[in-house]
Protein backbone atom coordinates (compact mmCIF):
# COMPACT_ATOMS: atom_id res chain seq x y z
CA UNK A 1 0.00 0.00 0.00
CA UNK A 2 1.11 3.36 -0.83
CA UNK A 3 1.66 5.74 2.47
CA UNK A 4 0.09 8.67 2.96
CA UNK A 5 1.68 11.81 2.81
CA UNK A 6 1.23 14.33 6.05
CA UNK A 7 -0.16 17.72 5.36
CA UNK A 8 1.93 19.77 3.20
CA UNK A 9 2.70 22.25 5.86
CA UNK A 10 4.13 19.93 8.23
CA UNK A 11 5.85 17.89 4.86
CA UNK A 12 7.74 21.65 3.57
CA UNK A 13 8.77 22.38 7.51
CA UNK A 14 10.63 18.62 7.64
CA UNK A 15 12.09 19.30 3.64
CA UNK A 16 13.27 22.39 5.50
CA UNK A 17 14.82 21.18 8.24
CA UNK A 18 17.40 18.71 6.66
CA UNK A 19 19.01 20.98 3.67
CA UNK A 20 20.16 17.46 2.03
CA UNK A 21 16.57 17.39 0.63
CA UNK A 22 16.22 20.35 -0.49
CA UNK A 23 16.03 18.97 -4.04
CA UNK A 24 13.03 16.67 -3.24
CA UNK A 25 9.86 17.57 -4.45
CA UNK A 26 7.72 16.91 -1.87
CA UNK A 27 4.84 16.26 -3.73
CA UNK A 28 6.47 12.69 -5.24
CA UNK A 29 9.50 11.97 -3.02
CA UNK A 30 9.08 12.58 0.67
CA UNK A 31 6.63 10.51 1.96
CA UNK A 32 5.71 10.55 5.26
CA UNK A 33 2.89 8.49 6.05
CA UNK A 34 1.71 5.71 7.95
CA UNK A 35 1.16 1.85 6.37
CA UNK A 36 0.55 0.19 9.70
CA UNK A 37 -2.22 -0.15 12.28
CA UNK A 38 -3.13 0.98 15.69
CA UNK A 39 -0.02 0.68 18.00
CA UNK A 40 -0.68 -1.92 20.82
CA UNK A 41 0.57 -1.88 24.26
CA UNK A 42 4.55 -2.16 25.32
CA UNK A 43 5.21 -5.69 24.98
CA UNK A 44 3.54 -6.51 21.85
CA UNK A 45 5.24 -7.25 18.96
CA UNK A 46 4.40 -5.57 15.86
CA UNK A 47 4.38 -8.46 13.07
CA UNK A 48 1.41 -8.84 10.80
CA UNK A 49 -0.62 -7.98 8.71
CA UNK A 50 -2.56 -4.47 10.01
CA UNK A 51 -6.30 -4.77 8.38
CA UNK A 52 -6.67 -0.79 8.70
CA UNK A 53 -4.58 2.17 7.50
CA UNK A 54 -2.81 4.08 10.27
CA UNK A 55 -3.25 8.05 11.55
CA UNK A 56 -0.59 10.04 9.70
CA UNK A 57 2.66 9.92 11.33
CA UNK A 58 3.92 11.91 14.19
CA UNK A 59 5.60 15.45 13.04
CA UNK A 60 8.31 17.35 14.64
CA UNK A 61 6.16 20.49 15.26
CA UNK A 62 7.14 20.82 18.94
CA UNK A 63 10.68 20.71 18.42
CA UNK A 64 10.17 23.62 15.75
CA UNK A 65 7.73 25.35 18.14
CA UNK A 66 10.67 25.96 20.44
CA UNK A 67 12.84 26.93 17.76
CA UNK A 68 10.72 29.62 16.74
CA UNK A 69 9.75 30.97 19.72
CA UNK A 70 13.59 31.32 21.10
CA UNK A 71 14.30 28.90 23.41
CA UNK A 72 16.84 26.72 24.14
CA UNK A 73 16.82 23.13 21.36
CA UNK A 74 18.75 20.02 22.01
CA UNK A 75 19.16 18.04 18.67
CA UNK A 76 20.83 14.56 18.91
CA UNK A 77 22.58 12.46 15.66
CA UNK A 78 22.30 8.88 16.34
CA UNK A 79 23.76 6.76 13.29
CA UNK A 80 26.73 5.86 11.78
CA UNK A 81 29.02 7.10 8.62
CA UNK A 82 26.63 9.01 7.57
CA UNK A 83 26.31 11.16 10.51
CA UNK A 84 29.35 10.78 12.12
CA UNK A 85 30.87 12.30 8.82
CA UNK A 86 33.06 9.35 7.57
CA UNK A 87 34.10 10.28 3.98
CA UNK A 88 33.02 13.74 4.51
CA UNK A 89 35.90 16.15 3.12
CA UNK A 90 35.47 18.14 6.59
CA UNK A 91 32.86 16.08 8.80
CA UNK A 92 32.17 19.13 11.13
CA UNK A 93 31.20 21.04 8.13
CA UNK A 94 30.21 19.07 5.64
CA UNK A 95 28.86 16.05 6.72
CA UNK A 96 25.30 15.60 7.01
CA UNK A 97 25.13 16.27 10.51
CA UNK A 98 26.82 19.48 9.91
CA UNK A 99 24.58 20.93 7.36
CA UNK A 100 21.43 19.84 9.02
CA UNK A 101 22.87 21.90 12.16
CA UNK A 102 24.09 25.04 10.10
CA UNK A 103 20.49 25.07 8.43
CA UNK A 104 18.90 25.42 11.67
CA UNK A 105 21.15 27.71 13.54
CA UNK A 106 20.96 29.78 10.17
CA UNK A 107 17.33 29.91 10.19
CA UNK A 108 16.47 30.09 13.57
CA UNK A 109 18.78 32.75 14.57
CA UNK A 110 16.92 33.37 17.97
CA UNK A 111 17.10 29.89 19.28
CA UNK A 112 19.75 28.87 21.05
CA UNK A 113 20.59 24.68 19.08
CA UNK A 114 22.96 22.26 20.73
CA UNK A 115 23.81 19.78 18.77
CA UNK A 116 24.58 16.25 20.15
CA UNK A 117 26.95 14.36 17.90
CA UNK A 118 26.09 10.70 18.80
CA UNK A 119 27.34 8.60 15.75
CA UNK A 120 30.02 6.28 15.50
CA UNK A 121 30.93 5.13 12.05
CA UNK A 122 30.57 1.57 10.94
CA UNK A 123 28.31 0.74 13.68
CA UNK A 124 24.94 -0.91 13.49
CA UNK A 125 21.32 -0.03 15.39
CA UNK A 126 21.97 -2.79 18.12
CA UNK A 127 25.10 -1.03 19.21
CA UNK A 128 23.00 2.23 19.20
CA UNK A 129 20.57 0.54 21.47
CA UNK A 130 22.94 -0.15 24.10
CA UNK A 131 24.66 3.03 24.01
CA UNK A 132 21.60 5.30 23.59
CA UNK A 133 20.87 6.08 27.18
CA UNK A 134 24.70 7.08 28.30
CA UNK A 135 25.40 8.59 24.50
CA UNK A 136 22.00 10.83 24.06
CA UNK A 137 19.11 10.15 26.64
CA UNK A 138 21.52 12.19 29.25
CA UNK A 139 21.27 14.98 27.26
CA UNK A 140 17.29 15.17 27.19
CA UNK A 141 16.88 15.87 23.37
CA UNK A 142 14.13 17.62 21.84
CA UNK A 143 14.61 16.01 18.35
CA UNK A 144 16.73 12.82 17.49
CA UNK A 145 17.07 11.86 13.96
CA UNK A 146 18.45 8.23 13.73
CA UNK A 147 20.88 6.63 10.98
CA UNK A 148 21.53 2.94 10.63
CA UNK A 149 20.63 1.55 7.73
CA UNK A 150 23.85 0.94 5.99
CA UNK A 151 24.73 -1.17 8.50
CA UNK A 152 21.91 -2.62 9.84
CA UNK A 153 21.90 -4.05 5.83
CA UNK A 154 24.51 -6.37 6.83
CA UNK A 155 22.21 -8.10 9.58
CA UNK A 156 19.12 -10.51 9.74
CA UNK A 157 16.07 -8.67 9.17
CA UNK A 158 14.38 -9.64 12.55
CA UNK A 159 17.00 -8.77 14.70
CA UNK A 160 17.44 -4.98 13.17
CA UNK A 161 13.68 -4.96 13.39
CA UNK A 162 14.31 -5.76 17.52
CA UNK A 163 17.01 -3.30 17.67
CA UNK A 164 15.13 -0.31 15.89
CA UNK A 165 11.88 -0.80 18.00
CA UNK A 166 14.68 -0.45 20.89
CA UNK A 167 15.71 2.69 20.33
CA UNK A 168 12.18 3.99 19.60
CA UNK A 169 10.62 2.51 22.64
CA UNK A 170 13.54 4.16 24.71
CA UNK A 171 13.03 7.43 23.24
CA UNK A 172 9.19 7.24 23.09
CA UNK A 173 8.80 6.04 26.95
CA UNK A 174 10.18 9.54 28.33
CA UNK A 175 8.39 11.84 30.40
CA UNK A 176 9.01 14.16 27.72
CA UNK A 177 9.73 12.02 24.66
CA UNK A 178 11.83 13.85 21.51
CA UNK A 179 10.45 14.33 18.36
CA UNK A 180 12.29 11.14 16.40
CA UNK A 181 12.94 11.25 12.62
CA UNK A 182 14.22 8.05 10.79
CA UNK A 183 16.55 9.09 7.71
CA UNK A 184 17.27 6.34 5.02
CA UNK A 185 20.97 6.97 3.08
CA UNK A 186 20.92 6.99 -0.56
CA UNK A 187 22.56 3.13 -1.86
CA UNK A 188 25.30 3.91 -3.59
CA UNK A 189 24.78 3.35 -7.72
CA UNK A 190 23.15 0.24 -8.46
CA UNK A 191 22.80 -0.76 -5.26
CA UNK A 192 20.09 -1.10 -3.07
CA UNK A 193 19.02 -0.90 1.50
CA UNK A 194 16.42 -2.81 2.77
CA UNK A 195 14.45 0.49 3.52
CA UNK A 196 11.42 -1.82 4.60
CA UNK A 197 13.36 -3.35 7.94
CA UNK A 198 13.31 -0.09 9.03
CA UNK A 199 10.12 1.81 7.71
CA UNK A 200 7.65 -1.46 9.08
CA UNK A 201 8.73 -0.11 12.79
CA UNK A 202 8.40 3.61 11.94
CA UNK A 203 4.88 3.14 10.66
CA UNK A 204 3.96 1.06 13.50
CA UNK A 205 4.80 4.01 15.77
CA UNK A 206 3.90 6.62 13.65
CA UNK A 207 7.31 7.69 13.08
CA UNK A 208 8.50 10.32 10.40
CA UNK A 209 11.09 8.71 7.85
CA UNK A 210 12.82 10.47 4.74
CA UNK A 211 14.48 8.17 1.94
CA UNK A 212 17.15 9.65 0.14
CA UNK A 213 17.45 6.71 -1.98
CA UNK A 214 14.84 7.92 -5.23
CA UNK A 215 16.38 11.63 -5.09
CA UNK A 216 20.09 10.64 -5.47
CA UNK A 217 18.49 7.78 -8.11
CA UNK A 218 16.92 10.39 -9.95
CA UNK A 219 19.83 13.00 -10.19
CA UNK A 220 22.36 10.07 -10.82
CA UNK A 221 20.66 9.64 -14.00
CA UNK A 222 19.58 12.51 -15.51
CA UNK A 223 23.35 13.56 -15.22
CA UNK A 224 22.76 16.38 -11.69
CA UNK A 225 25.31 14.30 -9.60
CA UNK A 226 28.26 12.19 -10.37
CA UNK A 227 28.41 9.20 -8.65
CA UNK A 228 32.22 9.39 -8.30
CA UNK A 229 32.06 12.69 -6.64
CA UNK A 230 29.21 11.63 -4.16
CA UNK A 231 30.16 8.10 -2.92
CA UNK A 232 33.61 7.67 -1.49
CA UNK A 233 33.90 3.93 -2.38
CA UNK A 234 31.54 1.60 -4.13
CA UNK A 235 28.89 1.23 -1.37
CA UNK A 236 30.68 3.66 0.83
CA UNK A 237 29.08 6.91 2.74
CA UNK A 238 28.93 10.44 0.72
CA UNK A 239 31.83 12.28 -0.18
CA UNK A 240 33.19 15.72 -0.05
CA UNK A 241 29.33 17.19 0.05
CA UNK A 242 27.77 14.80 2.81
CA UNK A 243 24.57 14.48 1.15
CA UNK A 244 22.08 15.98 -0.98
CA UNK A 245 22.63 19.58 -0.47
Amino acid sequence: DRPRSLPSPERRELIKALPLLLVVDPAHRVVLGATAGQATEPGQSPSGSPANPAPPRRSLRRAFDKLRSGRTVTLGFLGESLSAGHGASQPERTSMRALVTQWIRKTFPQARLEAINAAVSGTDSLYGTLRLRRDLLAHKPDLVIVEFLRQDARREEKAVQKSIEGILRQLLILPQPPEVLLVYPAPAPLGSLPVEWHERIASYYHIPSLDLGPEATRATRAGELQASQFWVQPRGPPGAHGGLT
